[in-house]
């Protein structure tokens, strides 16, 4: 964002000092049509690059408050042991892979912090 304001300032300066130089303003049009062009296409990005922003804002948010609605969850541990396996992949699917909100990354972390025992080593 910062690069941004500082290249319409050079656009500016530049535009200006072209202005000093130049006295016929037939030399000016093409020349002012280009700028003109660039300004424009400098605050297409600069909404582009705040719209993009405020996206990963939301995401963001989002992300967190799903995060914490886990925290009140106890969810269920697994060591390892065959006789415990089927609640807990029944546990863990309706309170973790089934939830659509959490992103991929995030179904593997709660499956990681489950692990305990030898089903954490292997």
């Amino acid at each position: 964002m910062d690069t941004l304001k500082s290249l319409r300032i050079k656009l500016s300066d530049i535009r200006n000092e072209y202005y000093e130089v130049m006295t016929n303003d037939s030399d000016l049009e093409p020349l002012e049509l280009e700028i003109l062009d660039l300004a424009d296409d400098c605050e297409d990005i600069q909404v582009r690059i705040k719209n993009i922003i405020s996206k990963i804002d939301l995401k963001n948010n989002d992300v967190t408050s799903h995060g914490n609605s886990f925290n009140n969850i106890k969810l269920p541990r697994f060591n390892g042991s065959y006789h415990d396996w089927f609640n807990f992949k029944e546990q863990f699917i309706s309170l973790i892979d089934s939830n659509n909100s959490l992103t991929y990354s995030q179904k593997l972390y709660y499956l990681k912090s489950t692990l305990t025992g030898i089903a954490k080593v292997l």
